[in-house]
C-alpha cells in the first residue's frame, strides 16, 4: 500500500514537473501589457525558479520517500498556479488597481523560491551524488595525469631527436651550400678562364700580323734604298716623305706595342682564372680529407675564399706580388700534421 501511494505521488510530480516545463521566463513577461503591466522585470525570478524545478525532473526519484515526494508535489503544484495566473494575468480581470495586483503576483514567485529550495535542494543534490561515481571519477583522473605525464615525457624525446635531426640537416645544407659555392665559383672561372684565353688568341694573332705589317714595310723601304733608280731615291730623301715614314713606321711599332700589350693582360686573366678553377676543384677533398675537424675545414674554407678574390702572380704583369697565400696553407698544413701527431 505504501509502496503504491509512492508511486502515484511520484507520478503526480512527474506531471506538474511537464506541465511546469511548458512555461518560459521570456514569455512570461507579458510585454503584450504594456510598460507598466508587464512582468519583464521579474523575469530573472522566474527563469531562476523555473531552472530549479527542471533540474528536479532531470534527477531520479526512485528512492525518495512519499512524504518528500508529497512536498514536493506541493511545491510543484503551488509554483505551477502562480505562473498560471501570471499567464493568464489582464486587465479585464483586475481592473481595480491592476499595477498592484501584477507587483504581487511578481513578487509572490520571488518569495515562493525560498521555500522551493528547502525542499526541492537536499533532493537534487542526493541525486547527483548518488549518480556520481567518484571512485571511477578519480580513478580515470589519475589514469589521464598518468597519461599525460607519459605523453609530455614521449614529446620532450621527440623533440629533442628532432632538435637533432634539424642540427644534422642544418649542418649538411651548410656543407652543401659550401661545396656547391665552392663549385659554382670552380665553374666561373673556368668559363672566364676560357674567355681570357680566347681573347688572348685573337690578340696573339693581331699582334703578330702587325708585326709582319710592319716588318713588310721595312723590307719595302729597304728593298727600295738597294735597288731603286736614283731619281725615285732623291725623291724619298725628301723632308716631307720622311715624315711620312716616320709617322707611318711609329703607328705600325706602337700598334704591335699596345696589341702585345693587351695579349698580355688577356694571357695573364687567362692564368688566373684557371689557376683559381683548379685551386677550388681541390676543395672537396680537402674537406673530406679534413674529417671532423671543424678548424681544419674553416682553414681550408678560409683558403678557398682567398683564392677567390685575392690576386695570383703569373708572370705576364710586370712588378706583380707575390702573396703569402702558400706560406699560410703551408703553416695550416704544418699544423694539421701536428695535431694529428700528438
Amino acid at each position: 500500500m505504501a509502496f503504491e501511494a509512492e508511486t502515484q505521488q511520484r507520478q503526480a510530480l512527474e506531471q506538474s514537473l511537464k506541465d511546469l516545463d511548458k512555461f518560459d521566463a521570456e514569455n512570461l513577461a507579458r510585454k503584450d501589457l504594456g510598460t507598466q503591466l508587464s512582468f519583464e522585470q521579474y523575469v530573472p525570478t522566474f527563469a531562476r525558479t523555473l531552472n530549479l524545478f527542471r533540474a528536479l525532473s532531470e534527477c531520479s526519484l526512485d528512492t525518495v520517500p512519499t512524504q518528500v515526494l508529497s512536498k514536493l508535489v506541493q511545491r510543484a503544484n503551488q509554483a505551477k498556479t502562480e505562473f498560471q495566473v501570471i499567464a493568464d494575468f489582464s486587465l479585464e480581470k483586475y481592473p481595480n488597481n491592476p499595477i498592484a495586483s501584477r507587483t504581487e503576483f511578481g513578487n509572490r514567485i520571488g518569495e515562493s523560491y525560498y521555500e522551493h529550495y528547502v525542499h526541492i535542494g537536499p533532493v537534487i543534490s542526493y541525486a547527483v551524488r548518488k549518480g556520481t561515481d567518484f571512485a571511477r571519477l578519480e580513478a580515470q583522473a589519475k589514469d589521464a595525469v598518468a597519461l599525460l605525464d607519459t605523453t609530455v615525457e614521449q614529446n620532450q624525446q621527440a623533440l629533442k631527436q628532432k632538435l637533432k635531426d634539424v642540427e644534422a640537416t642544418v649542418e649538411k645544407v651548410r656543407r652543401a651550400a659550401q661545396e656547391v659555392g665552392v663549385a659554382q665559383h670552380n665553374l666561373l672561372f673556368n668559363d672566364e678562364a676560357k674567355e681570357y684565353l680566347k681573347s688572348a688568341t685573337t690578340w696573339l694573332w693581331i699582334t703578330g700580323l702587325l708585326a709582319i705589317a710592319t716588318l713588310i714595310a721595312a723590307f719595302g723601304l729597304l728593298s727600295l734604298y738597294l735597288w731603286g733608280s736614283d731619281q725615285f731615291m732623291a725623291k724619298l730623301q725628301s723632308p716631307n716623305l720622311i715624315a711620312v715614314k716616320v709617322v707611318i713606321f711609329g703607328v705600325l711599332i706602337s700598334a704591335t706595342l699596345w696589341a702585345g700589350r693587351v695579349y698580355r693582360s688577356n694571357q695573364h686573366n687567362y692564368v688566373v682564372n684557371k689557376h683559381r678553377a683548379n685551386a677550388l676543384s681541390t676543395f672537396e677533398t680537402f674537406v673530406k680529407g679534413a674529417g671532423d675537424d671543424q678548424q681544419t675545414k674553416s682553414a681550408v674554407l678560409l683558403q678557398s675564399t682567398q683564392c677567390i678574390f685575392s690576386s695570383q702572380p703569373s708572370g705576364y704583369i710586370a712588378q706583380e706580388s707575390d702573396g703569402g697565400m702558400y706560406k699560410q696553407i703551408l703553416e695550416i698544413v704544418r699544423g694539421d700534421s701536428g695535431q694529428r701527431g700528438h
